[in-house]
């Protein structure tokens, strides 16, 4: 009897190991995204008056991604839940809908299957609350005002009047998004006139909002249906006011403002006998200043600040002397430079020698400055670039074959604090004539007279040679850096010598700017001659 139990058992134990579950192996992946069997109401239904759809699959479905995938255009003032129950996708909404207006229900891609997440692709449902569906369309492009590149996911909207408030409060009547080439196209648009707003919606609440979001608009209506519009996106220069004081290290703080605060006037609350102040140095926006000052055991700082009758105060602490933060020493130390003017280790012809400073240099002792050319003392005059002084330049005409040396002796520079330099040396050749390029440029204008920036861009966006405009002129450029350049146009209309912002509520559009059509590539020891003329 054991025996006969013990070979049921062993048979027991196979057939179990045979029993384990194996994925089934090969067969095509499904690829096939669901196929709809039905809409409640239908695709293209006018007179429509109920608050919810529902899209009937084939298959089980889900979500992906529905937050950003799914919009209506007009947009509700609520948006509408959606969900996914089995093989259905369930719409609803509270708000009442416009009347005789054509609704654009956009899924994307929101809706894939259980198993791949294979998407049915760029679904749309049109609805109509009229007796008609509207089916006029806008098209055309973004780009940024100042670079002129297409502007991705810009939110494109259409307005019966032009909003004369920032932040704006009213809805559009149709929106769409414009993809990574800048283009964008509004369907189901009822006839009429329009303003056209595109704005990148920071925070997705379909409106202009003022501060980092960015704008275009059309200087006046459009009447659909229209084609071929061109919008350029800019940021308005924002209302000027204090974000935040703080302290940087013992002796320097900053302070930060949301747009450009040059016309500020400022009162001390803290004695300012006490703080020691040594001097303000802004930034190149003009949005941020940094205080100076020689009392580095003062522990706090408070101050007032007053422009266009807008009062903000900031107050905060000071780092002391020596306290540290975050494990890191908060001492400045004072001999600290670096060259600003060297590329690839060598000196820029023609370009003073320039040293900046981390702290400004209330004094210096020009004997302890040492120059020299192949061992040969040679003088080299000097000045500050900046009224705090901490940009120094030493100008001369500088050789091409020649080993320059410079000695700073201790004590050459004296900081706000007291401090003295150690010794320091530095040593350079210059640049050869022959590793610069030449562009000769020679501009046809189409309106003669009119003020314009002509400007060569390199290939990061950086301004390496600027000249202002006003008739028929040839421009040469020397001692260029090999690369790849663009050239770039601005219809200065104030004449101030930079590319001006727009301004939504006094219909300021940005200063035009253009490029020419083809890349310019300069090469060492390389004399380059371009032509352009405007329109063309």
């Amino acid at each position: 009897m054991s025996r006969r139990l013990c070979c049921l058992a062993l048979i027991a134990l196979v057939v179990s190991s045979c029993a384990i579950q194996v994925a089934p192996q090969g067969g095509e992946r499904d690829t096939k995204p669901p196929v709809l069997l039905r809409a409640d109401p239908p695709d293209h239904t006018a007179g429509f008056r109920g608050n919810s759809i529902r899209l009937d699959f084939d298959e089980y479905v889900q979500l992906k991604d529905a937050a950003s995938q799914f919009v209506v255009s007009p947009p509700l003032a609520q948006p509408p839940l959606i969900k996914a129950r089995k093989k259905s996708i369930l719409v609803s909404w509270d708000d009442t809908l416009r009347e005789a207006t054509t609704y654009t229900f956009s899924f994307g891609n929101c809706i894939v299957d259980n198993n791949e997440a294979n998407p049915v692709a760029d679904y749309q449902m049109v609805l109509s609350t009229g007796s008609v569906i509207d089916s006029l369309t806008v098209d055309g492009s973004v780009v940024d005002a100042y670079n002129d590149n297409p502007v991705n996911g810009a939110l494109v909207m259409l307005y019966r009047s032009l909003p004369d408030s920032v932040p704006v409060t009213d809805l559009p009547a149709n929106f769409s998004r414009t993809g990574s080439d800048g283009k964008f196209r509004i369907s189901n648009v009822s006839p009429g006139k329009y303003y056209v707003l595109a704005v990148n919606d920071l925070n997705s609440n379909y409106r202009y909002d003022g501060g980092d979001e960015r704008l275009a608009f059309t200087d006046s209506m459009i009447e659909v249906p229209v084609a071929g519009i061109r919008l350029r996106m800019f940021r308005e220069v924002p209302e000027s006011k204090l974000i935040r004081g703080f302290s940087i290290v013992a002796g320097k703080a900053a302070f930060a403002f949301s747009g450009p605060a040059s016309g500020l006037q400022w009162e001390w609350i803290t004695d300012s006998l006490y703080v020691n102040p040594y001097g303000w140095e802004w930034n190149l926006k003009q949005d941020s200043v940094t205080l100076w000052y020689r009392n580095q055991t003062a522990d706090s700082m408070a101050i007032r600040f007053l422009q266009a009758g807008r009062i903000d105060t900031a107050d905060f602490r000071l780092f002391k002397k020596a306290e540290k933060n975050q494990g890191i020493s908060k001492k400045i130390i004072a001999s600290d430079f670096s060259t600003t003017s060297f590329v690839n280790g060598k000196q820029q012809r023609k370009v003073p020698f320039s040293v900046e400073f981390r702290v400004p240099v209330a004094s210096i002792d020009s004997s302890r400055i040492r120059f020299s050319a192949d061992s040969v003392p040679v003088k080299v005059p000097f000045h500050w670039d900046d009224a705090i002084h901490r940009k120094l330049s030493f100008f001369s005409e500088w050789a091409d074959d020649s080993m320059y040396r410079v000695l700073f002796l201790p004590g050459a520079f004296t900081d706000l604090f007291g401090k003295a330099n150690d010794s320091s040396v530095v040593e350079f050749k210059v640049r050869g004539e022959r590793e610069y390029a030449s562009l000769r440029f020679d501009l046809r204008q189409q309106q003669p007279g009119s003020p314009r920036l002509l400007q060569l861009v390199s290939d990061h966006g950086d301004i390496v040679r600027e000249a202002a405009l006003r008739q028929d002129t040839i421009v040469s450029w020397g001692l260029l850096d090999a690369g790849i350049y663009r050239v770039k146009l601005i219809d200065d209309k104030n004449e101030n010598g930079r590319w001006d912002t727009g301004d939504l509520l006094r219909r300021v559009q940005p200063e035009l700017v253009r490029f020419a059509p083809e890349t310019i590539p300069l090469r060492s020891n390389w004399d380059a001659d371009l032509r352009l003329e405007e329109g063309k």
